[in-house]
């Protein structure tokens, strides 16, 4: 990725997507590190074993309160497993996410957001995502991703933990990368969680979410009507 240094010169927002253990986390770390060239701090939200941190060749700051991104300037953020962290059915935790994008050009701030599925990421604020990176997908996985994602991008075909497709205004095209002897196997695996929770986790707000769209404030899907002989769906009569 030596070529791709001006890509990240800009302050800029990145989304990685693709399934478990195909390198998204090394990815998000090789990126962080493109940004850094360009007289910026790393910071990572939420590591889940901070002593591995002290380990690494640049220095990391570990930060643990969404209030804490709120002041930071001239940085990249690091968010892995980010649709947990900001998952799509709690209003409030995405109105915290929208400032954060909105505001992240003003303050020079680069988000790196690791996740499987982009669907957590609505039509709104997609359009502060400025870097995309499409990384090797499970079988159906652009029938459970956002339309737009899944027009954009269900007809790229990568395979290899080392190869990622980018998309920004400067590059796009499949890109590879090697793995530093720094990047060890319990960096890897600090977010390891089995694959039926992580369904099962995204699934669930999934649903909330469409519940919420489908149904009008109100309105019961099996209401009945008075006299006990009609139903009615959104007010009209079955």
């Amino acid at each position: 990725m030596a070529e791709l240094i001006d890509v990240f010169e800009e302050q800029g927002n990145v989304i990685i997507v693709g399934k478990k253990r195909v390198g998204k986390t090394l990815l998000g770390w090789l990126l962080a590190l493109k940004f850094a060239k360009h007289s910026r701090a790393i910071y990572v939200y939420r590591f889940p074993k901070p002593e591995l941190l002290k380990t690494l060749p640049f220095k990391v700051t570990n930060i643990i309160e969404t209030s804490q991104i709120t002041n930071l300037t001239n940085a990249i953020l690091l968010v892995d497993e980010a649709h947990r962290v900001f998952p799509v059915s709690e209003k409030r935790v995405n109105g915290q996410f929208r400032d954060i994008l909105s505001t992240s050009g003003q303050s020079n701030l680069c988000v790196v957001l690791i996740c499987h599925n982009s669907y957590f990421i609505n039509r709104s604020l997609f359009s502060f995502i400025d870097i995309k990176c499409i990384k090797e997908t499970n079988e159906g996985h652009w029938e459970l991703e956002r339309p737009y994602m899944k027009k954009l991008y269900q007809d790229i075909l990568i395979k290899g933990k080392n190869k990622f497709y980018l998309d920004s205004e400067e590059v796009k095209g499949i890109q590879t990368y090697g793995c530093p002897d720094w990047y060890t196997n319990e960096m890897s695996k600090c977010y390891a969680r089995t694959k039926a929770e992580e369904e099962e986790d995204f699934f669930n707000d999934v649903k909330k979410c469409e519940m919420r769209t489908k149904i009008p404030k109100g309105k019961n899907p099996r209401y009945k009507h008075k006299y006990g002989d009609r139903r009615r769906w959104y007010g009209k009569k079955m």
